[in-house]
């Protein structure tokens, strides 16, 4: 606990971000990867295997991005900086492991980004805000777009801000993530180059007991992608979680094309 304790007070983060979660939740992902490694590689390799595919297939060479690059453990970095003549990461703020890890590549930058562009507005929001175009930096220039493993977590802190409300019903609020998830997902769609989606989609927790599962959709619903590969990430393992049950995540890729995703929004 002293270890994230002074990575949260240490790591440069903007004041509204600060108050809406995201460098706690950062942190709190990046100690649960540390515990919960063994039980992770599968997932990260196969998330790597997917990016690896993609830039294989990928139409030009010169610009890739990177969207929820977070701690960069899915993402085969030093793949993207010799495949691409730019490689940029997109996240909503950063820890100092990762700015080391990117300041290794020279063609590799680090973007600060709310990709939902409206988390802001629901700091001492009066009522639900609109939700608008998803905000996704170089996305109509570059020749691979990747979205890794953040479409079901865009809404949670936006969502969090909003529950005080008197009209934030979960029915309205659920409409108001499924509009994120569907802006983020259209603008995958309408990129014109290759554009990669790797996400979790629904999630079980499996009872230790029993075996028994109890089931969530992740994605507020928002029709899950149709087609590519799926597999589970046994995300918090008993008792990272709870002693009870095992956290799993049925994970999805495949890549999005142009009139492939209609909006909710």
């Amino acid at each position: 606990m002293l270890r994230e304790a002074l990575t949260h007070w240490l790591t440069p983060c903007p004041a509204p971000l600060r108050r809406l979660g995201y460098l706690h939740d950062l942190i709190a992902v990046e100690a649960r990867s540390r515990r919960c490694r063994a039980a992770w590689l599968p997932h990260l390799e196969a998330t790597r295997a997917q990016v690896r595919a993609a830039v294989a297939a990928a139409p030009g060479r010169d610009l890739c991005v990177v969207v929820g690059a977070g701690l960069l453990l899915d993402v085969p970095l030093a793949d993207l900086a010799a495949a691409f003549r730019r490689v940029v990461l997109v996240d909503i703020c950063w820890l100092r492991a990762s700015r080391r890890q990117a300041a290794r590549f020279p063609n590799v930058t680090l973007v600060s980004r709310d990709v939902t562009g409206v988390a802001a507005a629901c700091l001492g929001a009066t009522a639900i805000p609109p939700v608008p175009a998803a905000d996704i930096p170089h996305a109509a220039e570059a020749d691979l777009l990747l979205s890794l493993n953040c479409l079901s977590q865009l809404p949670l802190n936006p969502r969090h801000a909003l529950e005080s409300l008197d009209e934030a019903t979960p029915e309205a609020l659920d409409v108001f993530c499924r509009a994120i998830v569907a802006a983020h997902v259209l603008a995958l769609a309408q990129a014109p180059g290759l554009a990669l989606l790797v996400t979790d989609v629904a999630a079980e927790r499996v009872l230790v007991r029993d075996g028994q599962a109890l089931g969530e959709d992740l994605l507020f619903g928002h029709p899950p992608p149709q087609g590519g590969d799926s597999w589970w990430w046994d995300l918090a393992p008993a008792p990272e979680e709870d002693r009870r049950w095992h956290l799993r995540h049925r994970m999805v890729a495949g890549r999005v094309g142009a009139g492939a995703v209609t909006s909710e929004r």
